[in-house]
């Protein structure tokens, strides 16, 4: 399912990764900074000479700022902003069957030393979100999370867990945002505890998810598909 579009884009070529927020890309033989917004390691996507799909930002130091890169089976959504967008559109269209009767309430809702991604409302009952990107592919063509050490991660995942054992819903969704996965499994190269802490997340009552959303490039935009509403999920 057709979720969002974005034009116009540029077609580049990534020429090399500057630190984690800043990826150099060659468009029309010129080489610009872009603004890379997921701080993974990205390996095997932020390679040398693929193709990379940027839009114009307008505004600050970085002039473009990058979405998605070819692969084999389509384009992967390297912007988080990208995937939270195409997922919050999903909602709305009620793609996705086991949040066929939620909205989302409030972006960015704090709890305890953290923010979460959403509270969302489904039919009286309010649910904790959390979403997390899956650029990786890693085993058998699996989805993984995360590629590298994340404090951050972990500590939303106890967020999760402190809600869940309160009394309250709490949900993780990963989102495989690269083409024919055939589910999400955590990484435990990246994280050597997040496996472990996932499973004490599904023992304690946290529904834990993964949809796939890849991107199509159509004439001089990019659009975002929902190619799985119901990823498996491998513990």
């Amino acid at each position: 399912m057709r979720l969002i579009s974005i034009s116009p884009i540029l077609k580049c070529f990534i020429t090399r990764r500057i630190n984690r927020f800043v990826t150099m890309v060659k468009c029309f033989d010129r080489e610009y900074p872009a603004l890379n917004t997921n701080t993974g390691r990205l390996p095997g996507l932020l390679t040398p000479g693929r193709v990379a799909y940027c839009v114009r930002k307008g505004t600050g130091k970085l002039p473009l700022r990058l979405l998605g890169v070819n692969t084999s089976k389509g384009v992967a959504l390297t912007d988080v902003y990208v995937q939270m967008r195409s997922f919050e559109r999903a909602v709305e269209l009620g793609a996705i069957p086991w949040l066929a009767n939620c909205v989302i309430t409030r972006r960015n809702p704090k709890v305890g030393g953290s923010r979460l991604d959403y509270l969302i409302k489904c039919l009286s009952s309010d649910v904790w979100v959390e979403l997390k990107s899956a650029v990786l592919i890693h085993g058998d063509n699996l989805a993984g999370y995360p590629d590298c050490l994340s404090l951050r991660g972990r500590r939303h995942v106890m967020e999760l867990i402190k809600l869940s054992r309160e009394g309250r819903r709490a949900l993780m969704i990963f989102v495989a945002a690269v083409p024919g996965v055939k589910g999400f499994k955590p990484y435990e190269l990246g994280d050597p505890e997040m496996p472990a802490l996932l499973k004490e997340a599904l023992r304690s009552g946290v529904s834990i998810k993964a949809i796939g959303i890849s991107g199509v490039v159509e004439r001089n935009s990019l659009s975002t598909y929902l190619w799985s509403s119901d990823l498996p999920v491998y513990l």
